[in-house]
């Protein structure tokens, strides 16, 4: 049964308790740690996802794309350049920003580097009885819950002209205007340097839907397993109260000692 596989980082021995200690990351610490010395110009992003995951002796689970690379920074819309004072220092910094450029996910589990498209929907989800929880606590944000807007605001060099786009709650995207005859009770502004339309609306989407994502969070203590992971879903029932859903899965944190046995905290968000 393995629980995680990785390098260790630290290793504490303590010959009088009788105890070792090993801290350690998931492979993801292989491209954490290292350091860009390329630029990856006119590439798709699933080639470099590609790439990088045979560096490091990884097997590729990686979704094709088709834009290339240098079109997400070329000319005069230069937002990420992998020079000196780049902002993705590291193979994981660039990963992780030509997720967000794709609407992909990324992530390490085993021996694979996972680089596909954002699922709508978890595609695994386990029931939970509460009847089996050791504890259960269940957060709700009401002001999530009302009308909210998310506006992208950017100046593209390239055209010299504003580029706003607005994604409200109520599922409608705007774009190149601000906000229409409803007024919502809150708003979140981004601005972003030399964004093009479809950017601009990409991002407002994206930020729309982590926010909704913290509407309802529930967190629980049970017994502990080798099956729940991140990403999968829960079904949470049997409360008899507004929170009995589907929940996406955000972290497993697994612990094991004499008094308690072996337990498991689990985090879930909204979907």
């Amino acid at each position: 049964m393995t629980a995680i596989e990785g390098l260790v980082d630290r290793l504490v021995l303590d010959p009088i308790c009788g105890t070792a200690v090993l801290e350690g990351r998931d492979f993801t610490s292989y491209f954490v740690d290292t350091i860009l010395r390329e630029q990856y110009l006119n590439r798709s992003a699933s080639e470099i996802a590609q790439t990088f995951a045979e560096g490091h002796g990884l097997a590729p689970s990686v979704t094709p794309t088709s834009r290339l690379v240098g079109r997400y920074y070329q000319g005069n819309r230069t937002r990420t350049t992998l020079s000196r004072d780049t902002t993705c220092t590291t193979e994981w910094d660039l990963l992780v920003a030509l997720a967000r450029f794709e609407d992909f996910e990324v992530f390490v589990q085993g021996r694979s580097l996972f680089f596909q498209p954002r699922p709508l929907a978890p595609r695994v989800v386990f029931g939970i009885d509460p009847s089996v929880l050791c504890a259960l606590k269940m957060e709700y944000l009401p002001s999530i819950t009302d009308a909210f807007e998310v506006k992208v605001q950017s100046w593209n060099s390239e055209r010299q002209s504003p580029v706003t786009s607005v994604a409200s709650s109520n599922s409608s995207i705007q774009t190149g205007v601000t906000s229409g005859t409803g007024v919502p009770s809150k708003s979140y502004v981004i601005t972003r340097p030399n964004l093009t339309i479809e950017e601009a609306e990409l991002m407002a989407a994206q930020a729309l839907r982590e926010i909704q994502l913290h509407r309802k969070i529930i967190s629980l203590e049970m017994p502990g397993d080798t099956v729940l992971t991140p990403r999968q879903g829960i079904q949470l029932g049997g409360t008899g109260a507004m929170f009995d859903q589907v929940y996406l899965v955000e972290s497993v944190e697994r612990s094991f000692a004499p008094g308690t046995g072996f337990i498991q905290h689990v985090r879930a968000v909204d979907i």
